[in-house]
């Protein structure tokens, strides 16, 4: 019997639920959390260009591109308070999402996450 072939809706809707997770938790926690990249991460979802929104903007960061300064200084204080960016999420190997993701958005990913990790001392 063959597993059955990746499901790329499954895929957004997995990353999508484990977004709103992540972004909760922060709420939760007190933390500053960008409100407009979420947003636009929801109208991405509804349009069902989550992934493909998500590789384009990581694989240019993978690229040479910078970050948005806007977006660091919150994405630090996540990493010093014990949670994890959302760049994390497309960095996993084991999610129905992951074979989604190319090799150069989880490099920018990661790129992104050093990045915010790099200005922790700066808080």
């Amino acid at each position: 019997m063959s597993a059955a072939p990746p499901d790329p809706r499954r895929a957004e809707n997995d990353l999508w639920h484990a977004l709103e997770e992540r972004r909760d938790e922060i709420r939760a926690a007190g933390l500053g959390f960008s409100e407009r990249q979420h947003h636009h991460l929801r109208e991405a979802h509804a349009a069902r260009r989550l992934i493909a929104e998500l590789n384009a903007s990581m694989e240019k960061r993978a690229s040479g591109a910078s970050g948005d300064s806007y977006y660091l200084r919150p994405m630090a204080q996540a990493i010093q308070a014990g949670f994890q960016p959302w760049e994390e999420l497309i960095t996993r190997t084991d999610e129905t999402w992951t074979e989604f993701f190319t090799s150069r958005a989880r490099q920018g990913a990661r790129q992104a996450i050093d990045d915010a990790k790099a200005y922790i001392p700066f808080l």
